[in-house]
């Protein structure tokens, strides 16, 4: 039985900028406290009620050039042959679709209450427990039971709207 271990110097070059860019852009994001700013981020209070008037457009500019820098680096990690969760792929649609509606049930259900008493202000821990929790949705909305139960394209909704 062969041991995979992640090695940095057989990745290429472009796959390493990637790599170093989310990760450092992971770094920054859990090193600054952005909880101000996060309002104008959803879009639902202008920049005059937040006291930004003057620079509002420059934090949105700015914003769009790391979302697409942050894009970009993920393209890059992508890899090119398929592996275990590839044929999950052909289920993104359900995945957009019904996650709003599963994280709106976790919220009301006071999940995310639970689970800050439970881990408390541990960063590190908070943050592998919702990259686990974001894989575990992936999971859950790409399998087989979603897909035949409540497959987006299956839904008669969908096909009104096509007529």
């Amino acid at each position: 039985m062969s041991q995979h271990k992640f090695n940095l110097e057989k990745l290429s070059d472009y796959k390493k900028i990637g790599f170093l860019t989310l990760i450092s852009f992971i770094i920054l994001l859990y090193s600054i406290d952005f909880s101000e700013y996060i309002k104008w981020l959803y879009g639902k209070h202008s920049y005059m009620k937040l006291d930004e008037a003057t620079f509002g457009i420059l934090y949105r500019i700015i914003y769009y050039i790391l979302s697409f820098i942050i894009g970009l680096s993920f393209l890059m990690i992508v890899p090119k042959r398929e592996l275990f969760f590839t044929s999950r792929g052909t289920q993104t649609m359900n995945i957009y679709v019904w996650h709003c509606i599963f994280l709106d049930i976790l919220t009301s259900s006071g999940f995310y209450t639970l689970v800050k008493e439970l881990i408390g202000t541990n960063h590190i821990l908070m943050f592998i427990f919702f990259i686990l929790l974001a894989i575990g949705i992936v999971f859950v909305l790409s399998s087989k039971f979603v897909e035949k139960y409540f497959s987006i394209h299956k839904l008669s909704v969908i096909k009104i709207l096509k007529k």
